[in-house]
């Protein structure tokens, strides 16, 4: 039994909802796997480091779809290429400390409350038996303080997350490059990550769509200049999350942002806008809501 405890380590891991989960991890096997040693880029020290995702490994599983002739994801990169791949967009950037710093800190809960199939979205589902603060034009505005199921300091983190991965490292998928350029908001995401506050300059927005069904596709982070600023957004699961930053950013932005604002955002013409700009990427375009 001694040399059991000795090889083997329980590892606990308690998710979003309360459920405990379990696994036997053989520390002598793991650790003699091919990972390389190097500077995890959030916390700069010298480790053992983590195959890690751009976008969440779980993600993957979700978008397949066994009914189409080619089952897997679309991935819409750059804002605009295709790329249709089994897959998953990682690479050695993280320590392992690091990594259950992100799971915990945002993506268990953003990838347990996302859109996970027919009628398994529990952000829309909460959002909608919750009166809007105000509707008009077809957008909806919800503050996230009150809605008990909406944990947006978790939602915050888990994009900052992305979009800082998306800054620190150039991600591979077949023959496109996925990287954006935040300028100095990389440095100030990596320190918000790890405690740190959040950049004065800059806000954080998210929607939540409001469609019974969701094309199978992932758009990877991109960015548009603007006059002025910056705009960096992702799209994964029902979920749109966008950055803004720039000393000129419109005060606009920041008033209607999940941060510093408070605010979450549902959009029906957005939504509509949304299937065509993907469809049209996807190479199969959307005539009707889903």
């Amino acid at each position: 039994m001694a040399k059991l405890v000795d090889e083997f380590t329980l590892s606990f891991t308690v998710t979003s909802n309360g459920i405990i989960s379990t696994s036997f991890v053989n520390c002598a096997q793991y650790a003699m796997r091919d990972r390389p040693t190097g500077h995890c880029r959030l916390c700069l020290q010298n480790r053992l480091l983590c195959d890690s995702h751009l976008m969440p490994r779980a993600t993957y599983g979700l978008l397949r779809s066994p009914n189409r002739t080619n089952p897997n994801p679309v991935h819409i990169t750059n804002g605009k290429d295709r790329v249709i791949s089994s897959r998953q967009i990682k690479d050695y950037l993280l320590c392992e400390e690091c990594e259950r710093r992100f799971h915990s800190n945002g993506e268990d809960y953003v990838m347990a409350n996302c859109y996970r199939g027919k009628n398994k979205f529990k952000l829309r589902e909460a959002l909608l038996r919750h009166i809007p603060m105000t509707s008009k034009l077809g957008i909806s505005v919800y503050k996230a303080a009150d809605i008990p199921e909406m944990d947006v300091t978790r939602l915050i983190y888990f994009a900052a997350s992305i979009f800082w991965r998306a800054s620190a490292h150039h991600w591979r998928i077949k023959n496109q490059i996925i990287n954006i350029s935040l300028g100095p908001y990389r440095e100030e995401l990596r320190r918000f990550l790890l405690g740190g506050a959040f950049p004065d300059t800059a806000c954080l927005s998210f929607r939540v769509s409001k469609l019974e069904g969701f094309l199978l596709t992932i758009r990877t982070p991109a960015s548009i200049t603007e006059q002025g600023f910056h705009r960096h957004s992702f799209l994964m699961l029902g979920l749109e999350f966008l950055l803004f930053a720039g000393k000129l950013m419109p005060q606009g932005y920041r008033l209607s942002s999940a941060m510093p604002g408070g605010l979450v955002l549902m959009s029906e013409r957005a939504d509509d806008a949304m299937l065509q700009e993907l469809g049209r990427a996807a190479g199969s375009p959307i005539t009707s809501r889903l």
